[in-house]
């Protein structure tokens, strides 16, 4: 154990650093690539573990009670349903934040328009939009029966929570902004990364869709599209912070950093260059490059009609881009290197070199009160919060067994070749970055 990282780890004194609560099985949304509500699933949720109500708020406060005595840092609220059609959704956020949790929200961000404000007021730390579009029209196409002005509502309640932040001079909640690369959206991926800026994102993520026969066959990637992606990816206006190399496998930070020029610019959406004119003509030039200060004539600031308005610091005329981090670029150009049935295990040489931890670091939490050892093991049950404790489950014979089993075997091997680690793993992200030490 002691090659992983975790000789020193403790499971009956340290509990996972983060835990995944799924607290909703409904879900009013119809993406097309999901795997338990897409329009063409007859019974939904397709789980039948996740067809039961939301889960009870007492249940919820419970699981916290063990959860903050063993030390966990993040709640993600994810799931088969969307966390805020829970009808006690605030009491839940309230529960999380008044025991120090950091809490993170998985969701299509609609559902909570009315109330966005409370976001910020309550701490809620950042919210994963899962938005798989970055046009109207992209997003009419993965949401069947959805309107191009869905799209619209989205962005204007994130523009509304990035200025609700600024007012408050908060930096919470962060959002960052989930791409599933699918069929639907193969020929917008400029604007799949363009949307993270237009709504301030902390960060832009880019994943494959992860395609079940009979499921959701429609999102599937074709021949064509591949070739696309591919021809697209010189295109993006991204700025590299690390090569791509097999050290780049077990970097935790973000592979790219889209840059803004502001709105309102000429040269607004551009890709930054060694001067840019404000809005009113004025030329900056670009003094550090690595974090894109740019100067410009102070006395002709001090002057400026538009100062008031004007991103650029009046004292010292000065310009800091802001930046968008954009995550999963690598990892998208190895599952789209071939065609359609080379993705299969495109990830594999990954999985196989990075150690997996997720038994140490990471605990999933069903609706119905199950306790599975990572995203995609689902026919793995290691016990159950409406029967035990999470600490009586999390430092049991069972548990320990099955961490050190993950970090140990092979995913070809039982019972992981059937969770299908190869063809995707939702936790890799979390293991390089539990495997960085080791890689200096």
């Amino acid at each position: 154990m002691s090659s992983s990282g975790v000789s020193t780890f403790d499971p009956e004194v340290a509990g996972p650093r983060q835990v995944e609560l799924h607290v909703m099985s409904g879900c009013d949304n119809t993406c097309i690539a999901c795997w338990n509500h897409a329009p063409q699933i007859p019974v939904r949720p397709r789980n039948p573990e996740e067809r039961r109500g939301p889960m009870p708020l007492d249940a919820i406060e419970r699981l916290c009670d063990d959860l903050e005595t063993l030390g966990t840092k993040t709640i993600m609220l994810s799931g088969a349903g969307e966390p805020f059609l829970h009808p006690k959704i605030w009491d839940v956020i309230k529960a999380i934040k008044s025991r120090g949790f950091e809490l993170q929200i998985v969701t299509y961000a609609l559902p909570a328009k009315t109330r966005y404000r409370e976001l910020t007021d309550l701490g809620v730390n950042k919210l994963i939009v899962s938005l798989w579009a970055g046009t109207p029209e992209g997003y009419a196409r993965t949401h069947p029966g959805k309107s191009p002005e869905t799209f619209l509502e989205i962005v204007s309640m994130l523009k509304d929570v990035a200025r609700y932040k600024k007012a408050r001079a908060s930096e919470f909640p962060k959002v960052d902004v989930f791409q599933l690369v699918c069929r639907q959206n193969a020929n917008e991926l400029r604007e799949l990364a363009q949307v993270g800026f237009d709504v301030d994102a902390n960060a832009v993520i880019f994943d494959v869709a992860d395609i079940i026969e009979g499921v959701n066959d429609d999102a599937s990637l074709r021949a064509e599209d591949y070739f696309r992606l591919r021809a697209d990816f010189p295109r993006l206006p991204l700025e590299p912070i690390a090569a791509f190399s097999e050290n780049a496998f077990f970097e935790p930070k973000a592979e790219r950093y889209f840059h803004h020029v502001p709105r309102g610019f000429p040269d607004e959406g551009s890709r930054p260059s060694r001067e840019i004119l404000c809005a009113a003509g004025m030329p900056g030039s670009l003094r550090k490059k690595e974090e894109f200060f740019y100067e410009f004539d102070k006395a002709f600031c001090a002057d400026c009609g538009r100062k008031s308005v004007c991103p650029v610091d009046q004292r010292h005329g000065m310009l800091l881009l802001a930046k968008t981090q954009v995550f999963g670029l690598d990892r998208l150009k190895l599952k789209i290197a071939g065609q359609e049935d080379s993705t299969d295990f495109a990830i594999k040489p990954l999985v196989d070199a990075i150690p997996c931890a997720i038994g140490y670091t990471f605990s999933r939490v069903n609706i119905d009160g199950s306790v599975k050892l990572c995203c995609k093991s689902y026919g793995i049950v290691l016990g159950n919060i409406f029967e035990q404790g999470f600490r009586e489950i999390w430092t049991s014979h069972e548990y320990k067994r099955m961490r050190e089993h993950a970090l140990n075997s092979k995913k070809s091997a039982p019972p992981f070749v059937k969770v299908g680690c190869y063809r995707s793993c939702d936790n890799l992200e979390m293991n390089k970055a539990f495997a960085r030490p080791q890689t200096r």
